[in-house]
């Protein structure tokens, strides 16, 4: 049997991502994991940034990669966002892993535009977790959410 033959050029990501007619069913193979499958935020930075990793198959795509092509981005001209078209809608589920998982990407962004190497940024984050699960960790660093008093409508 023969194989097709690959060159530099059509074995990237982004070459793949241009044969993609239905960026929804990538979801259910390229979706991040919950909090719990993650065991620090290097490895949940990991799957954002290079991809996860997958024992004798090699590495899925990065999802910044799949959310930069498909996600929730703003048009330049009307500044209005689109509705990320490679996760499920109406799906509370899926929205709360990627909700869960987007909280440390965007922290360690953050770091990283402060001047921080992505590395330190998150080495920071890891350090500050001090051996706690990250859903324990995201619910002491998280806001709290406010509940709305009748004073606050007056």
């Amino acid at each position: 049997s023969s194989y097709p033959s690959f060159t530099i050029h059509d074995c990237t990501w982004q070459y793949i991502f241009e044969k993609i007619a239905n960026p929804s069913d990538l979801w259910p193979s390229y979706a991040p994991g919950s909090l719990g499958d993650y065991s620090d935020v290097k490895s949940l930075w990991q799957a954002w940034d290079e991809g996860t990793f997958v024992i004798d198959i090699g590495r899925k795509p990065p999802l910044r990669l799949i959310d930069a092509r498909w996600g929730n981005l703003k048009s330049q001209e009307t500044h209005r966002g689109r509705f990320p078209s490679w996760r499920p809608r109406n799906d509370d589920k899926a929205r709360k892993i990627w909700s869960n998982f987007f909280f440390f990407i965007h922290r360690v962004e953050d770091r990283i535009k402060s001047g921080h190497s992505s590395a330190e940024a998150v080495s920071h984050f890891d350090d500050l977790r001090d051996g706690r699960s990250l859903s324990q960790f995201q619910r002491s660093i998280q806001p709290k959410k406010r509940k709305r008093s009748i004073s606050d409508d007056n």
